[in-house]
């Protein structure tokens, strides 16, 4: 705080913050993502309130920080917030329509020499439900968002949450990460912009669309992917839905799957049971050096408090068995939602790292 900031100045330390309080008139944020372009780390957040006033920016902020190598995270990030003429964060993402604009899964493309920053938009009715659905891309001339992409509604995949890059066999393509990676496309502007490219990593079939009743997941057992053994085929798909914890919750109990068919639902210590899974809400995955796996920082649902319990857990594959699960942070009271794991700001070769959340 401001006490920290003036007694380093007496005691001459030099401090990394340049703005530390009011920063851009900015109170709060909500949800971080955020991506390494053009020689900048670029960050964006959600609806975002405002000293003065009881509404703020429901159109996504944006700030910019030096290069992680630039940054020593534990003394703090040097924002430098995208701001209007009145000294307020300025609207990032305008997109034509009523109500919020939210914007995830940031991510950078590069091709023919040029890199292009694009994330998925959703603009919002109540009580937060998204009418429409797409890709915004970034226009350096104007510093904000344009709407570039709109997606159907019931396109299965889709881009979300955190991204990661990663190349395999089948090439390099952007995970995104829900907190599961089970939605990935080709990394190229081409296969980006189509919906019909993402792939679901997931047991139902081709072609299945799901709708929800009471906020569940209505699922029935031809939409499974059975062999004629009665084997279940999990792979990866087109044009079929991603396996989340909450649709596995629900195949779980209608008894459409068995518990050592569960790829979703995770075993903690002291979780014994399969109706003791934890089952998790939105996070992040990233490579980690020292432990020569992925790893995973997310939320669990409906845990011993309103999201605000994080859990790690790591993989040798990004389609899992996620093992190590452990808790990490608790709240009481508080929650600690949408978790991201900043993995360019690991330090010790990974032994390190940092993540944040929306804490509220």
């Amino acid at each position: 705080g401001s006490g920290i900031y003036r007694d380093s100045i007496r005691l001459g330390i030099r401090h990394p913050m340049a703005q530390p309080e009011l920063n851009g008139q900015v109170t709060g944020c909500d949800s971080v993502v955020n991506a390494v372009y053009r020689g900048k780390l670029y960050w964006f957040w959600g609806d975002t309130n405002r000293a003065g006033y009881p509404l703020g920016n429901f159109q996504v902020s944006g700030a910019t920080s030096p290069l992680p190598s630039l940054v020593d995270p534990g003394l703090g990030i040097r924002l430098r917030y995208f701001e209007n003429e009145k000294g307020f964060v300025r609207q990032m993402a305008p997109v034509p329509g009523k109500g919020p604009t939210w914007i995830f899964g940031a991510f950078v493309i590069h091709s023919g020499g040029q890199e292009s920053l694009l994330a998925k938009y959703e603009k919002i009715k109540p009580p937060m439900i998204p009418y429409e659905r797409g890709l915004v891309l970034y226009n350096d001339q104007k510093q904000q968002f344009e709407k570039y992409r709109e997606f159907p509604l019931d396109a299965p995949a889709y881009p979300d949450g955190q991204t990661l890059r990663w190349k395999t066999a089948a090439g390099e393509h952007l995970y995104f990460s829900t907190p599961f990676p089970h939605v990935r496309v080709a990394a190229n502007l081409e296969a980006v912009k189509d919906p019909g490219q993402y792939e679901s990593y997931t047991c139902l079939r081709s072609g299945v669309r799901l709708e929800h009743r009471n906020g569940k997941p209505v699922v029935t057992a031809d939409m499974l992917d059975r062999d004629t053994r009665g084997q279940l085929r999990t792979g990866w798909k087109k044009n079929a839905p991603p396996i989340t914890p909450s649709l596995e919750k629900q195949l779980l109990a209608q008894k459409l799957i068995r518990p050592h068919e569960s790829i979703a639902l995770l075993q903690g210590k002291g979780f014994d049971k399969q109706e003791d899974s934890i089952q998790l809400a939105s996070g992040s995955v990233a490579w980690n050096d020292y432990r020569k796996k992925f790893i995973m920082i997310a939320v669990q649902s409906w845990g011993s408090s309103l999201l605000g319990e994080i859990w790690y857990a790591e993989s040798d594959r990004l389609e899992g068995p996620w093992k190590n699960v452990i808790k990490v942070v608790t709240h009481d009271q508080y929650s600690f939602y949408n978790p991201r794991h900043h993995p360019y700001f690991d330090r010790k070769d990974g032994r390190e790292i940092f993540f944040e959340g929306t804490y509220t």
